[in-house]
């Protein structure tokens, strides 16, 4: 457990910050208030207890999780400032 919160920390200080200001820089002339950046550090911190909760019931967690989780949690939706279709996922993963 200490392990994985270690690599999530270090998920947290090389992008936390970054893509922050980069979803509230993409979301800033969108007016879509569900889906801002705060939307996205809310699924960060979703996928963050999740991790903690599984691994605590004896899940293996990789070290790599973290810092893929928080780059999805972070563009999954951006796409949907150029579309509200369901072609906002192929938009997200271009911005991406």
């Amino acid at each position: 457990m200490l392990v994985l919160k270690q690599h999530i920390r270090e998920a947290e200080e090389l992008w936390l910050l970054p893509l922050l200001n980069h979803c509230n820089n993409l979301f800033s002339e969108v007016f879509l208030p569900s889906h801002d950046h705060l939307h996205h550090y809310r699924v960060w911190s979703y996928a963050k207890d999740l991790m903690l909760m599984l691994a605590e019931s004896g899940c293996r967690i990789s070290p790599e999780l973290p810092q893929q989780l928080i780059l999805a949690a972070f563009f999954h939706d951006t796409g949907l400032i150029y579309t509200h279709d369901e072609k906002h996922g192929l938009e997200s993963r271009r911005l991406c």
